[in-house]
């Protein structure tokens, strides 16, 4: 009985994949026929989509953004404010405040140890607050909020621009650490811009055929995976802050996982073109690629959809805002590279049908023989010769030949040394 389970389990599961694999082969072979209205439309959709990235709004506050939502806390919070409301303009007691109210406080120490000498006593006029003293700030109106953040900008320029050699000082406000964690994101946009230049390197030296065959080489499809990651990060923060989700600080996080998941999806389609061999036409590689590496990268993809799409059920906001951002980017990731990707594939191979120039692509490359035929510079045969690729070893880059090289001598050496 057990046996005839398994029988019929694995019965089910191989229909399920050849059906999808079947599907993708089709729509593999519908994108080697239209490759560049694909990647016009896939520019068209990410781009209206990351148009609404001028909707996106931080949200600093810690208390709200690291703080359980719906907590029984909370719920006791509201209560308390709907019942006694704020009158922090005519009558403001700290003690009896609910919620941490708004404030600036200024710290000062004097070098010599007397702060209130009458040389550093005419300095303490340029401080904004009183020493070691806090000002509350009224909070009951819009109005007055924005008044407090005009305030408190100025109060902070001030703070930031004042001198003394005789004082020290150090202040605080109701954002600092908001404000702490949001100038993170400033340092996180330039390196995720050397991450992403990084990435665009490896990708491209990863794909740079060890022949150096100008006709065979794959080097520009390493650059197109990379930007089709890319530009799943944009349309899926433009979707998102559009539908009004506030972005975090440590949403600014995602982009980083996301250019390995794309990376990662290309690497698995580059390597199913190889698997798909050398023998039959272009389009029939392109199929069967997208038959076994579609269905790859949709296991992958889903993976990692459900997985952020628990975590989108988390009560903190912080970890619900990341989860979503990021699953979003996940599925144009998954999106892109299975068509915007995938079509610059078909237009690769398109080109190698071509024996076209991989940089100079209006120009039909020959062969190393036939350039040494014409007695041509050892230069020329480098910039310029190639050919169609006829087994693996004519695309194989640096990086896929050096384990094939290093590994069999690995083990060749513990064997010998086991005997």
């Amino acid at each position: 009985m057990d046996k005839k389970e398994e029988t019929v389990n694995c019965v089910c599961h191989e229909k399920v994949e050849n059906a999808i694999g079947e599907a993708f082969h089709r729509y593999g072979r519908l994108i080697f026929r239209h490759p560049v209205k694909i990647i016009v439309m896939i520019l068209i959709l990410n781009g209206a989509l990351g148009a609404g990235m001028i909707k996106l709004k931080e949200d600093i506050d810690v208390s709200r953004v690291y703080t359980p939502m719906n907590s029984q806390a909370t719920k006791d919070e509201e209560f308390i404010i709907a019942l006694f409301p704020d009158q922090s303009g005519t009558e403001f007691y700290s003690y009896q405040t609910v919620n941490q109210p708004r404030y600036a406080t200024v710290y000062v120490r004097a070098v010599d140890g007397n702060v209130v000498s009458q040389s550093n006593f005419y300095k303490l006029k340029t401080i904004v607050d009183i020493v070691n003293g806090t000002f509350y700030l009224r909070s009951e109106s819009s109005y007055d909020i924005e008044k407090i953040q005009a305030w408190q900008d100025k109060f902070i320029e001030n703070m930031e621009n004042f001198r003394s050699s005789d004082l020290e000082i150090a202040y605080a406000h109701t954002d600092s650490l908001g404000n702490e964690l949001n100038a993170n994101i400033g340092g996180d946009i330039a390196l995720f811009s050397a991450t992403f230049t990084l990435m665009i390197t490896y990708a491209c030296v990863a794909t740079f055929a060890a022949s150096n065959d100008c006709v065979a080489n794959r080097m520009m499809l390493g650059f197109a995976g990379v930007i089709a990651a890319g530009l799943g990060i944009v349309a899926s923060f433009g979707l998102v802050s559009a539908s009004g989700m506030s972005f975090v600080s440590i949403v600014g996080n995602s982009p980083f996982l996301i250019l390995g998941i794309g990376v990662d999806d290309m690497f698995i389609l580059l390597s199913g073109l190889v698997t798909a061999g050398f023998s039959d036409s272009s389009e029939q590689r392109f199929g069967t690629m997208m038959r076994h590496s579609g269905v790859a990268i949709t296991i992958t993809s889903l993976t990692n959809i459900i997985a952020f799409g628990c975590g989108a059920s988390s009560s903190f906001k912080s970890v619900r805002n990341f989860c979503v951002y990021t699953g979003v980017a996940v599925i144009f990731c998954y999106i892109n590279q299975a068509s915007f990707f995938s079509a610059w594939i078909a237009l690769n191979e398109k080109r190698i049908e071509q024996r076209k120039h991989v940089v100079l692509c209006c120009n039909s490359a020959m062969s190393k023989t036939q350039y040494k035929q014409k007695r041509a510079s050892k230069m020329t045969i480098f910039c310029c010769a190639g050919q169609k690729p006829s087994e693996e070893k004519d695309i194989d880059s640096f990086l896929e030949r050096f384990p094939k090289w290093v590994l069999p001598k690995i083990k060749y050496k513990m064997k010998f040394r086991t005997s």
